[in-house]
């Protein structure tokens, strides 16, 4: 769909989680994770790390990332 509106940039919002979204069959040349919280544990899983590994895979060989600022934890 994007390549046939031609357009320059699309801004895509993962739903829950990164690696098992659908989102990932596309693939762009960055990915952002804006904030790694304690949200949809039953989901992602228990602890921030554990979370953070599941948003992390949005991430691509050979592709930029941008993380935002994260907790110690």
């Amino acid at each position: 769909y994007f390549k046939e509106q031609a357009v320059d940039v699309v801004l895509l919002e993962v739903g829950i989680g990164g690696l098992l979204d659908t989102t990932n069959v596309v693939t762009g040349e960055i990915a952002v994770i804006t904030s790694v919280g304690l949200d949809h544990q039953e989901t992602l899983g228990g602890t921030i790390a554990e979370i953070a590994q599941q948003k992390a895979g949005i991430f691509k060989k050979g592709k930029k990332a941008v993380v935002g600022p994260l907790s110690d934890d």
